[in-house]
């Protein structure tokens, strides 16, 4: 089962190739621009994602799609490229793929276009009318919309923040964060963040791949235990080696020291109902978030 990986060049691509390869699955990884990819993996150069690329030559002899790609640096295009990247290219591939006869479509949307905070005692499900906010978040969602519509057997999984080695963005901020000497203060943001670790993704998509259920439709996703800020700072400082000891301080603090958003984001609560996806493919995530944090932070690549 030869699989086409796009994205395979990213944070989430590269550990997805790794782990397909390790279990002998050939693996082709679809790039903008020729770049190093894991070894094992087949390139195959397809250019810029938009409605006219030419997938025929990536899609040949291919039984699965796994669709990762999304645009760098989100945040500084306007929505109509955003939109022409993530909904109209993969509504393209979609229906190439199906043209193509592929059997099995996987596209990594985004817990995001449930809305962006869930208040205390509350999760987003399933069953819920999406809320998305932000252009990122909306985009998404259309592309979800799309790809079912030109491959109505595909699967759409939606996961939180996703975290491992290599981790980008605001993650890395709070690792490096976590290794300061003097315990920072973060100690009274009790909310609840659902995650997703780098290695409970991959096997959850392997998994996914490999079985008949779940065609059509969409799943939210995630580590199953969620976690406080304060205490996923405490859990880094120990995997640091440090002590989880943390000074006081809240949103209010963080507000006066970081903003209204970065408060928002950080102290908001983020909660997901992931049982309907557990049930479906008799799947546990296979890493606890103890450990997953502890391989995060001694950067052990899967």
């Amino acid at each position: 089962m030869t699989v086409l990986l796009t994205g395979a060049n990213g944070f989430i691509g590269r550990a997805m190739a790794r782990h397909f390869q390790a279990l002998g699955r050939p693996v082709r990884g679809a790039l903008r621009r020729p770049v190093a990819l894991p070894e094992g993996v087949e390139p195959v150069i397809v250019g810029e994602i938009g409605p006219e690329t030419d997938w025929t030559a990536a899609l040949r002899g291919i039984d699965s799609v796994i669709h990762l790609a999304a645009p760098a640096d989100q945040g500084a295009l306007d929505e109509a490229t955003l939109r022409r990247v993530t909904v109209a290219g993969g509504e393209a591939l979609a229906a190439a793929a199906r043209a193509a006869g592929v059997q099995r479509f996987l596209l990594l949307s985004s817990a995001k276009v449930m809305g962006e905070e869930t208040l205390s005692g509350q999760r987003f499900r399933d069953s819920d009318t999406p809320r998305p906010v932000t252009a990122y978040a909306r985009a998404k969602l259309a592309a979800e919309e799309a790809v079912l519509a030109a491959f109505p057997g595909a699967l759409v999984l939606r996961p939180p923040l996703v975290y491992g080695p290599g981790v980008g963005g605001n993650f890395a901020k709070l690792l490096r964060l976590a290794d300061i000497a003097p315990p920072p203060p973060f100690g009274g943001i009790d909310n609840s963040r659902a995650m997703l670790y780098l290695g409970n993704l991959v096997s959850a998509v392997e998994r996914s791949l490999d079985s008949a259920e779940g065609r059509g439709q969409r799943f939210l996703l995630h580590d199953g235990a969620e976690i406080s800020v304060s205490t996923l700072i405490r859990q880094l400082r120990l995997a640091h080696g440090r002590s989880p000891r943390l000074l006081p301080g809240g949103r209010t603090l963080v507000r006066l020291l970081a903003g209204r958003e970065t408060a928002r984001r950080l102290c908001g609560g983020f909660s997901l109902d992931s049982d309907r996806f557990f049930a479906t493919f008799g799947w546990q995530p296979p890493f606890d978030v103890q450990h997953a944090l502890y391989l995060t932070v001694s950067g052990q690549q899967l």
